[in-house]
């Protein structure tokens, strides 16, 4: 049986899996979105085809992660930071780092999964709303690193010179970036579910 722990951030997740002997078979960094989700089952997949995950903060940045799975046919332990934090204090290697918090969640799950609280696959409305979320926040940040690109500047000014004010100038790309992220996210689901028959 694999063991996958998760040290779940807003922008970033970080993941390491263990053995049924505690070894680390290696760890994965990545985006906190619907493409580093798939990206991280992908590699988890190709480990081995026994796996159990503890996400900590399953209800809290790593809720869309912990769904994800969960959806997956994933089994899915929440793991409450605190349990973490105790188990780095008493590690060998004492300290605070992404993979350290991720390989004590780990071997958390290893050694406690039957008394861990297990996550379950929330409604449609549920999912539709982690969803929304997570394509407002990809609006948002795309949109204010497409300010800084020559051609959203020029983008603004062509609008400007048919009237608009800037304010509608800017509302204007913001509308542009939704469909054009809409159109990837599209395209995207048509290739990013790991294969789960093959690798389960």
């Amino acid at each position: 049986m694999i063991t996958i722990g998760v040290d779940a951030h807003k922008r970033i997740h970080v993941a390491l899996a263990v053995d049924d002997a505690g070894r680390e078979l290696g760890d994965w960094r990545g985006p906190n979105s619907v493409d580093g989700w798939a990206s991280l089952a992908n590699w988890a997949f190709g480990l081995g085809s026994e796996r159990r995950w503890g996400v900590e903060g399953a209800w809290s940045y790593g809720r869309g992660l912990a769904q994800y799975l969960v959806r997956l046919g994933q089994t899915v332990y929440d793991v409450n930071p605190r349990w973490t934090a105790l188990r780095r204090r008493s590690a060998r290697k004492p300290g605070k780092t992404d993979k350290l918090d991720a390989r004590a969640v780990a071997l958390f799950v290893r050694q406690e999964a039957p008394d861990l609280p297990l996550v379950h696959s929330e409604d449609e409305t549920a999912l539709l709303d982690l969803l929304t979320t997570e394509r407002e926040s990809a609006v948002a940040e795309s949109t204010r690193q497409a300010h800084h690109l020559p051609e959203a500047r020029a983008y603004i000014a062509r609008r400007l010179s048919q009237g608009k004010t800037k304010r509608e100038a800017h509302r204007a790309l913001r509308r542009f970036v939704i469909r054009a992220i809409w159109r990837l996210w599209q395209e995207c689901q048509q290739v990013q579910q790991p294969n789960v028959g093959q690798a389960a």
